[in-house]
């Protein structure tokens, strides 16, 4: 029965800046009209030329809205993560996303580009040694977030090859230091 009026609808038709509403009782009647929508709740007016955090510019890889859609944008994946705390529906549940060993986290900032959240990314790049206890204690801490609801693993095989931090000879007979060795961590096989 509910769905009735939906049957006699033509949900292409356009939306009206003005709506009007009117009932009839034995005792009275009445009429109203409303000519612009209330703005949703705790949503913050932006001028969305510059970010809302930094007041930045935006770069080339594009603009980032808060998570929580509060109606901000944002120019970094940093000034999101500034930005958790300060605003005004910090308490609405966002589900998070989150990448494992990515390298430049790439998947992280597409995902956050279309407004949802995401962790800091676990990787070597961002600081976090998987081999070290810290490291294992932060990717524990990410992985109980209750709020996660998706990752994405994408280890580089030279992470956890028994080659790491061995040097690597070219084609063209030129030798680099292994992978490790960049950052200045030894292994021993």
């Amino acid at each position: 029965m509910a769905l009735v009026p939906v049957m006699a609808m033509n949900l292409r038709t356009a939306l009206d800046d003005e709506v009007t509403i009117t009932d009839a009782s034995p005792t009275g009647g009445g009429g109203a009209i409303s000519r612009e929508f209330k703005k949703e709740p705790q949503r913050t007016e932006d001028d969305g030329r510059s970010c809302y955090q930094c007041d930045g510019s935006f770069d080339q890889e594009g603009r980032y809205p808060c998570p929580a859609d509060c109606g901000v944008a944002l120019c970094s994946l940093e000034c999101i993560w500034n930005r958790a705390g300060a605003c005004r529906r910090k308490h609405f549940p966002c589900p998070r996303f989150g990448e494992r060993f990515a390298g430049t986290a790439r998947l992280t900032k597409e995902v956050a580009r279309v407004g949802i959240e995401v962790q800091a990314p676990f990787d070597l790049t961002f600081g976090n040694d998987f081999f070290s206890p810290e490291g294992k204690a932060r990717l524990q801490e990410l992985e109980q977030d209750p709020l996660l609801e998706a990752e994405h693993w994408a280890p580089d095989c030279k992470l956890f090859s028994r080659a790491r931090g061995r040097p690597i000879t070219l084609r063209s007979g030129q030798t680099i230091r292994g992978l490790y060795s960049l950052y200045g961590i030894s292994f021993t096989s």
